[in-house]
């Protein structure tokens, strides 16, 4: 038998393909879940772990267990993008993702941003509407929602251009009493700039070029009275995230390919809240202003390379291959905050607030080389396995640089038979990991705030936190765990798909274990150390996903999709003994002691899309069953009653004319939370009712 390298590459945008950043998986052969972006056009919303939900994990998928790659870039704030400019958003169910960017259950979704077909397009979409929050007694104003885009491409002979805009506010309804009045509403206005430059210079070679830019304000000005005490509060919080990439990718010969990618990111918010209030009932009026600044400032370089090399054998493929990656992150952040009490108008005349305040700066390098090799026959088999090396100066793994992933795939109809008969896979995975995260310098929005991580959680540099207040200066320093703990996933599961593509029957399981590092706590500047805490924290996630066409045939179509999901995680504690260095303090392991109890719910959801002719419809429904609560009783929090919720997030009609000369006119109505349960969990209790349309030629 000869070896041959192969004729074509994996070259820009491979469907056959699933980049996760910093490893290539072949993506008939790997276990995920696929929605195409237009089945979430019509929901409104500001986080798209919102829209995705009903689809994928229920309640355990939310903005701070989702992880993004787009493209093949890891990116920290997927809401860049505007739903308009998605084509399909993936969950992908592999260790090696999981591992990578996973906090303690943060799963992979990677996105597929949408290139225009044919000479040139033009899409103009919009939606507007009212919010409210009322039920259970609770009545809210109505406020209004609005989203609007514009997007154009061209397509040349060696040149593809695309840009698009939209803007979106979203709003959160005040309670609408007579002792509420509202200057400025709480709202949230985000601009969404994106554009891309795809440049063909010879045949197997592609550059593009993308930019990202979102600015956004959240902003809020009311006076209220509660409690028998006024109330005057006043917030404003500017932000932008900007997001530049640039990407080359190359056929060098016959067999050997190459993708080159940098990235770079630079977010920035400020953060400004006043608050002041006076009491009712007191005699003198007791007068408390409060005043807080926050500014945070970040800089990030993202570079990677992957270099492989494709031998065939008749439909045998060897494919080793290098991956690189190199992060450089900047980080400022400061706080500060000043408030004075007043017993008495006659006070008022110099008041002398306390100040307290912090300020942090980081700044760290990150490298990974992960050298692998993949195993494949045609479509029914692939092995693929290698290591990720950490290299970084002063990494957390102490001695440790290597870490190992292997993934299979295996069709076990497709042996002797070619695509598009039915197909039964079984998947398997595992992966170790260092500490490394994608970052979460996201825009904020009402219930799920930006939040950048420390670079110490991921590199451990020499790194101190100072914060004042009350003359006092308090230093928290990080340490390092010796040995360093084992961060792991483990995924198996399997998918039946008949012939015709009319059912799909998937079963995902999923294990994880996960240790948060130690810290040391001192007063002033001196090493005397306190208790530090170890966190083991480990996972088993059990997931069956349906899919079917209950109807297909002309002009009517029913797809109908059931996921259930439950999750057990249990937390483990202790308290070792730290002694020696200031930074580099040893302690024992693994901890032990248990936190809490295990905990066992189930979560998911039921989605729905009709058409019939130019008519469309679609309906979502999220559920979790068994959640535990807390309530305080006896001065202790302890577990209350579970709770169950259901919840309707989306539903909408829509109608299509399609006019001459390939234009097609949308309108539809849909509705946001229109049914719920009295008590829910599931996103947030604001019910939208809106419409809508586009246009597109």
């Amino acid at each position: 038998m000869t070896l041959l390298p192969a004729l074509t590459g994996w070259s820009q945008r491979d469907s056959a393909r699933i980049d996760i950043g910093w490893l290539s998986l072949d993506k008939g052969l790997t276990q995920t879940l696929t929605i195409k972006g237009a089945a979430l056009e019509k929901m409104p919303f500001t986080n798209l772990s919102d829209a995705i939900a009903a689809w994928f994990y229920g309640a355990y998928t939310q903005p701070m267990t989702v992880a993004y790659v787009v493209d093949g870039n890891p990116v920290t704030d997927v809401d860049i993008y505007p739903i308009f400019d998605i084509e399909e958003v993936t969950l992908v169910e592999h260790a090696a993702g999981a591992a990578a960017y996973g906090g303690t259950q943060q799963e992979l979704v990677v996105i597929t941003t949408k290139r225009g077909k044919g000479k040139s397009g033009l899409r103009v979409a919009g939606q507007a509407g009212i919010v409210n929050a009322n039920g259970n007694g609770y009545n809210t104003f109505n406020r209004a929602y609005h989203q609007y885009y514009l997007g154009a491409y061209r397509n040349l002979d060696k040149v593809s251009v695309g840009v698009s805009a939209d803007w979106v506010r979203d709003v959160l309804p005040e309670h609408d009493g007579a002792q509420v009045h509202v200057t400025t509403p709480v709202n949230l206005q985000r601009w969404r700039l994106n554009g891309y430059f795809t440049w063909r210079p010879a045949k197997g070679n592609v550059v593009e070029l993308r930019m990202g830019y979102a600015p956004q304000s959240v902003k809020v000005d009311l006076d209220t009275v509660s409690y028998q005490t006024s109330y005057h509060v006043t917030r404003d919080e500017p932000a932008h995230l900007l997001m530049p990439s640039l990407a080359w990718y190359s056929d060098l010969l016959p067999g050997l390919t190459n993708t080159l990618q940098a990235q770079y990111l630079e977010h920035s918010e400020n953060f400004s809240y006043q608050t002041y209030d006076s009491s009712l009932t007191t005699p003198q009026r007791q007068v408390t202003f409060v005043a807080a600044e926050t500014a945070v400032k970040v800089s990030q370089l993202l570079v990677r390379d992957r270099l492989s090399y494709d031998l065939r054998a008749g439909n045998w493929h060897f494919v080793p291959a290098v991956n690189f990656l190199y992060e450089h992150i900047h980080e400022k952040s400061a706080y500060a905050t000043g408030y004075y009490g007043i017993a008495g108008f006659s006070n008022l005349t110099t008041p002398q607030p306390p100040a307290l305040g912090s300020f942090n700066e980081q700044k760290g390098d990150l490298l990974y080389l992960s050298p692998g090799a993949e195993l494949r026959f045609g479509r029914a088999f692939d092995l693929q396995g290698g290591v990720q090396m950490n290299l970084s100066h002063g990494r957390d793994s102490g001695s440790r640089t290597v870490y190992p992933y292997v993934g299979l795939g295996v069709d076990v109809l497709r042996f002797n038979q070619k695509a598009g008969g039915a197909s039964l896979r079984f998947f398997g995975s595992y992966a170790q990991r260092p500490r490394v995260f994608v970052d979460d310098y996201s825009l904020s929005d009402f219930y799920h705030a930006g939040a950048p991580y420390s670079l110490a959680d991921v590199n451990h540099p020499k790194f101190v936190n100072t914060s004042f207040g009350f003359g006092t200066t308090i230093n928290t320093y990080y340490v390092r765990l010796q040995p360093p703990p084992v961060y792991w996933t483990e995924e198996a599961g399997a998918t039946f798909t008949t012939a015709n593509g009319q059912w799909q029957l998937g079963y995902t399981y999923q294990r994880r274990q996960f240790t948060t590092p130690g810290e040391l706590g001192t007063i002033g500047n001196g090493p005397d150390s306190s208790a530090a805490n170890l966190l083991e924290w480990k996972s088993t996630l059990h997931h069956i996903d349906v899919r079917f066409k209950v109807v297909d045939r002309t002009g009517v179509v029913w797809q109908t999709g059931l996921n259930a999901t439950a999750v057990k995680y249990k937390n483990y504690t202790s308290f070792p003994p730290f002694f020696g260095s200031l930074f580099f303090s040893y302690s024992s392991y693994p901890p032990t002691g248990d936190l809490d109890n295990e905990h066992l719910s189930w979560t998911g959801g039921w989605v729905n899309r009709w058409q019939v002719q130019d008519f469309t419809a679609g309906l979502d429904l999220l559920y979790h069953f068994g959640q535990p609560t807390q309530i305080y009783a006896n001065n202790y929090t302890v577990e209350g009653p579970k709770l169950n919720s259901v919840l309707v997030p989306n539903i909408y009609m829509d109608y299509r004319w399609r006019l001459p000369h390939a234009q097609v006119l949308e309108l539809f109505v849909e509705s946001r939370g229109l049914v719920r349960s009295k008590s829910s969990d599931l996103l947030d209790n604001r019910r939208y009712y809106t419409v809508g349309g586009s246009f597109s030629l």
